[in-house]
């Protein structure tokens, strides 16, 4: 930041001012022919005009930026919600193949055990029976032990 005293540049300004009103630039060519004679008024009008026609061109490109700024950004949504149907589908159908996987394990666990339980039952039955010709065997030979013991002889 540059501290001016303003009195002394007023004052030093308005003498400029005065001489460069009256000052006219000419440009010459080789020849020595004068191609252009401009004022300091006409340089800064000039000046002012491309300034202008640059801040307008600016403003353009700035309406450009934003709009393909915003295309962008909806091209990204776009993008992404695809990303993301495409991810819940594939999630969804890993879930359905995870669970038929499931189904059908627990399917065949459910089969081994029930042959298991069925071939137990099928042994448990058998040693039932043989227990039950066994006993009945042994029914005659205990009832006569029993009826010797209460008569008190042997049958």
């Amino acid at each position: 930041m540059y501290l001016v005293d303003f009195k002394l540049w007023k004052v030093k300004n308005k003498k400029n001012k005065k001489n460069n009103e009256n000052k006219i630039e000419s440009k010459v060519d080789d020849t020595g022919t004068i191609i252009t004679l401009t004022t300091k008024c006409d340089l800064l009008r000039r000046e002012l005009l491309q300034r202008k026609a640059k801040i307008a061109n600016l403003g353009t490109e700035i309406d450009t930026f934003q709009a393909n700024a915003k295309s962008r950004s909806e091209e990204f949504d776009q993008k992404f919600r695809d990303a993301r149907r495409n991810a819940k589908s594939e999630f969804d159908s890993a879930r359905n193949e995870a669970q038929e996987a499931g189904a059908a394990k627990l399917k065949q666990i459910k089969e081994e055990s029930d042959k298991v339980k069925t071939d137990n039952l099928s042994k448990v039955a058998a040693d039932i029976q043989a227990a039950e010709q066994t006993l009945k065997g042994q029914v005659e030979s205990f009832a006569t032990e029993m009826a010797g013991k209460v008569l008190g002889r042997a049958l």
